[in-house]
């Protein structure tokens, strides 16, 4: 899961449409079967679906018309997490408001299932996927199945680290019993590389400190403690302690690699858990008294958006050394280095992104090319409040969206609307129809009476009767169907008509010209053998085959 969930997923116990196909008619809103929106969520998912962040002047100034589409919704799974609140706000208010789809928001506690979830139709994109957390999930439904599309990265990253308040150098420089001022200006410059604790004067002003106020009057409850075998246990009074402690937050969501580093590094450093919300209060209160505090965090959150903490530098992150990570929480394995940068991607059912309709291709090109960097988000994070609230984030969204241009490329409509034609036949031109389409019909009838009366003629004969007739019969029917476009106070456009139009036309002309056809392949057939001196008879049935297999492809 990503590592936000935590904070809200401890907090509430980890409890608690678009449905593009290739063609519109699959436009069908689905309600979503994962986990039910309440709260904060549900506020903002309300908000969200009536949003009219861009007026009319910010869209025009964009250039963007908002084409009016086929009913449907886009439907956005939402985590529990402040930038999955912003970035989904963002993406779902652009493709409300700037390119015309209804949208809806889901629910899910965090990434764990969501692969599954897009799969499944229970919801169509992510807009923020923690995409390295979950490697059986992406070689099932993306790789494999191909059910679930990577539509490319979200613009920013996400990552755990070792942090220290930002005065950390300023006590470093404070630091007496270095020797000299040149050896306190480099363990001062150096305050955020790992090995400054290697220093026995850096170690001891972490390992001396006495918490048990900081414990006592917030009430704080340890969850759990990680110590090598060179360290004591650590005490929160400070007595017999050997080992600097590394806050953290819950134990339960621990994949082992600062365990493995401890171990691998011989680092001086035991680990004690308090949850999320306790460690962030734990480390509040060490920033209000300026004390020295090392803990493990992760990025992008808004407790680091303020600038106030800085990461510790360790041994560089490589896919070598991570690879023998056991994820053993006491520290067996083989990872020495730094913690590896989570790669965030977006994710969407495979059918939300086919190009096959043009329905669904301006939503697949604004997917792929929708970013949120690393800076604006950090500025959002940071620009909002300490209490969540629905408003919060709209407003923040809203704000965001008015005050940038970037999203102006991202948004392209190519959609136009079926137009409606009224076509009406003028008065003089029904006449002439009409007029030429009875004298057609007229001289069909005639000659179709003159070649049954005269059946017996040589001449008559000659020209095959039943082939004559079939001949007069289809170019009656063509005629016919002509007609009809005169008659349309008699027979008004409806799916009949139109239908009966279009196969009585061509049947008609099929069976005028396959009859004149037939004729003339008898012809051909009958002077061609004769020049070879053979003697050929095809029969009108022979004939009649060939045309009913003609006229039977056609229908």
């Amino acid at each position: 899961p990503s590592p936000e969930q935590h904070t809200r997923g401890f907090r509430a116990g980890m409890a608690s449409g678009f449905q593009l196909a290739a063609l519109a008619v699959a436009f069908v809103p689905v309600r979503s079967t994962g986990e039910t929106c309440s709260g904060l969520r549900r506020n903002l998912a309300a908000k969200i679906a009536n949003s009219t962040c861009l007026n009319s002047t910010i869209l025009d100034g964009a250039g963007v018309v908002v084409p009016a589409r086929p009913a449907g919704v886009v439907r956005f799974e939402m985590h529990t997490w402040r930038s999955h609140y912003l970035s989904t706000s963002i993406a779902a208010i652009l493709t409300k408001e700037a390119l015309g789809y209804p949208v809806e928001i889901t629910c899910a506690s965090g990434g764990l299932g969501a692969l599954e979830r897009l799969a499944n139709n229970e919801a169509d994109v992510v807009v923020e996927y923690w995409i390295n957390n979950f490697p059986s999930a992406r070689q099932q439904y993306i790789q494999t199945e191909q059910a679930v599309v990577d539509s490319g990265l979200i613009g920013y990253s996400g990552r755990a680290g070792i942090y220290v308040p930002s005065y950390t150098q300023t006590i470093y420089n404070n630091l007496v019993g270095l020797g000299s001022a040149r050896f306190n200006d480099y363990v001062a410059d150096t305050y955020t590389f790992w090995r400054s604790f290697e220093i026995p004067e850096v170690l001891a002003l972490f390992v001396s400190a006495n918490d048990t106020s900081i414990i006592n009057q917030t009430g704080l409850q340890l969850t759990g403690r990680f110590t090598p075998t060179w360290c004591n246990p650590w005490s929160p009074d400070g007595l017999g302690n050997n080992c600097l402690d590394v806050k953290a937050e819950e134990i339960f969501y621990e994949q082992g690699i600062l365990q493995q580093m401890i171990v691998n590094l011989r680092l001086n450093f035991t680990v004690s858990f308090w949850g999320v919300a306790g460690l962030q209060t734990y480390v509040t209160e060490k920033q209000l008294r300026q004390e020295l505090v090392v803990f493990k965090y992760w990025e992008p959150t808004k407790f680091l958006s303020s600038g106030l903490y800085d990461r510790i530098a360790f041994p560089l992150f490589t896919d070598t050394c991570h690879a023998n990570n056991t994820n053993d929480i006491n520290g067996r394995g083989g990872v020495s280095c730094d913690f590896p940068t989570s790669t965030l991607v977006k994710v969407s059912r495979a059918a939300v992104v086919d190009h096959s309709s043009q329905i669904s291709e301006d939503f697949s090109r604004f997917f792929r090319l929708f970013e949120l960097n690393s800076k604006d988000l950090m500025g959002l994070l940071n620009a909002s409040s300490a209490e969540e609230s629905s408003n919060d984030f709209y407003n923040l969204a809203c704000d965001h969206l008015r005050t940038t241009t970037e999203w102006r490329t991202q948004v392209r409509n190519t959609y136009s609307e079926p137009r409606v034609y009224d076509w009406e036949l003028p008065i003089s031109h029904k006449y002439t129809l009409l007029a030429s389409c009875v004298f057609g019909i007229v001289v069909c009838l005639i000659s179709a009476v003159a070649v049954v009366i005269n059946m017996r003629h040589p001449m008559v004969v000659a020209k095959n009767v039943l082939f004559s007739l079939l001949t007069l019969f289809g170019a009656s029917l063509a005629i016919l169907s002509s007609a009809c476009l005169a008659l349309e106070e008699m027979f008004p456009p409806s799916m009949v008509t139109c239908t009966t139009h279009i196969w009585v036309s061509t049947i008609g002309y099929v069976l005028a010209l396959c009859a004149v056809g037939a004729k003339t392949y008898r012809i051909y057939r009958i002077f061609l053998e004769k020049e070879k001196g053979k003697i050929v008879s095809i029969t009108d049935y022979d004939l009649l085959r060939g045309l009913g297999v003609l006229l039977g492809i056609i229908v």
